[in-house]
């Protein structure tokens, strides 16, 4: 392991590897010195680069549309609540499908 990457939680049970020049590793190797899974997907965020392995990863959508789609809680017909929907539906759920992630729906 380079001794520029950080072991984030407990080495011997569950942890997260970060470089402060690759961003966060989050692919579980069984230790932090095992090579990364095979199969990774490094996504840009606004912050810093996550890597993930699509195997060991889940989206999970959380069925809230009483709070942010019902035009009775803000008053509003249509707001952000509809275009996370929208951006959901159309690129987060069918991106999710072609790498092979899961994808968890809790209603």
């Amino acid at each position: 392991m380079s001794s520029n990457i950080s072991v984030i939680g407990n080495p011997k049970f569950n942890f997260w590897l970060f470089d402060p020049k690759i961003g966060y590793n989050l692919t579980h190797p069984s230790s932090p010195n095992d090579v990364p899974a095979e199969r990774r997907i490094r996504l840009l965020t606004s912050t810093m680069p996550v890597t993930i392995a699509p195997e060991k990863t889940a989206l999970a959508i959380i069925d809230m549309q009483n709070l942010f789609l019902s035009p009775a809680m803000f008053g509003k017909v249509r707001g952000e609540g509809h275009e996370a929907e929208e951006l959901l539906l159309s690129t987060g759920i069918p991106a999710a499908r072609k790498a092979g992630i899961q994808i968890v729906h809790l209603t």
